[in-house]
């Protein structure tokens, strides 16, 4: 049995987690790989993960089955830009309010905005501090388009100037405010725990409490790291990690080349110091069955398939390869139940492989 060298290593990662990039700090030990939100995760606005042409896909094109799915920034139907007819008509957002706001001693307005001309986004309210001026007024929400300060227009105001705007508005404010459906679902708060799908298959992870929301424990056991697998990467800086179960994928960007390479090779040395353990253990309940109905097994690990799209394009797609005395087996995902195991894709003879 091969002896590994693992890796232990920490720094500070981008997320792609619900079309948006967060940054966390990374944790990977010897079988596990901890993600943790640092700061606010609500915060960034990043929502440009493609950046050119991979795996059969054009940039903005779906990446695959198991990728987190098409990006916007914000939803194309919608046009969110100062002065666009969004902020100005009925449509999907809802009618203008005027709120009369009375600020406190300290603490202003209680709340924080988002967006402005040089965004090509309205002046938005991303937060309010609970207790505060705006909360109080129980009149402002998440996702209300700031148009006027006290009768000055911010509808074409840049970040800044809707921010000196609304520090010298004085101690009466009057906010014309339009709620814009399709954004506010970008501030929403984000937790890992709650955000992040992943399939855990093991019972040596430790629970988390509601007190670790914004930390992720992942089991390296049989998982697929990869590269320009199935996101487009032209700038060399994506790492994939695939669930064992196919279902779920993990997309982490890394500060540069060197960076994202260091990274894959620490990640993949330890799954793949960790393929003999799971070897074992899938012998072991698998032979518990019955040995002659399934084969001891030799070998076990992920490979890419090319595979041919309808417009010519080349794709690749993970499969697990499983190798006996006398055959190589095949499964979409590793299959973890012994009705699994007499299931696979296709199998070929070795004897007639070559």
């Amino acid at each position: 049995m091969a002896v590994w060298t693992r890796a232990d290593k920490q720094g500070q990662l981008d997320l792609l987690l619900r079309d948006r990039w967060i940054r966390v700090s990374a944790e990977l030990t010897r079988d596990t790989l901890t993600l943790t939100a640092e700061a606010d995760v609500s915060e960034p606005w990043d929502y440009n993960p493609r950046n050119g042409l991979s795996n059969g896909h054009e940039p903005g094109g779906s990446p695959g089955a198991h990728s987190p799915g098409p990006q916007r920034s914000p939803p194309a139907h919608l046009d969110v830009s100062p002065g666009s007819s969004s902020l100005s008509s009925d449509g999907c957002s809802e009618a203008v309010r005027r709120v009369r706001v009375l600020k406190q001693e300290s603490g202003g307005l209680g709340i924080s905005i988002k967006g402005g001309r040089e965004n090509r986004m309205p002046i938005l309210i991303s937060k309010i501090f609970p207790g505060l001026a705006a909360d109080q007024s129980r009149a402002l929400r998440v996702g209300d388009a700031i148009l006027s300060v006290n009768g000055n227009d911010l509808r074409e105001a840049t970040h800044d100037l809707a921010v000196q705007a609304l520090k010298k508005a004085g101690k009466e404010v009057t906010l014309e405010v339009k709620y814009i459906r399709e954004v506010s679902p970008l501030f929403k708060k984000l937790s890992l725990v709650a955000d992040l799908p992943w399939a855990i298959i093991t019972d040596d992870l430790p629970l988390q409490s509601s007190r670790d929301r914004d930390r992720k424990v992942i089991s390296l056991n049989m998982c697929f790291v990869s590269r320009n697998l199935t996101m487009p990467d032209l700038e060399n800086r994506l790492l994939e990690l695939h669930s064992p179960d196919g279902q779920h994928m993990l997309v982490l960007r890394c500060k540069d080349s060197s960076s994202a390479n260091a990274w894959f090779t620490a990640i993949h040395t330890n799954t793949a110091a960790l393929l003999p353990l799971a070897l074992s253990h899938i012998n072991s309940y698998l032979e518990a069955t019955s040995p002659t109905a399934h084969p001891h097994l030799k070998h076990i690990g992920w490979l890419s398939e090319q595979v041919q799209l309808g417009s010519g394009r080349q794709q690749f797609r993970p499969l697990v390869m499983a190798m006996t005395e006398k055959d190589l087996l095949v499964f979409q995902s590793v299959p973890w139940t012994r009705e699994a195991w007499a299931l696979p894709l296709f199998t070929h003879p070795l004897l007639a492989t070559r």
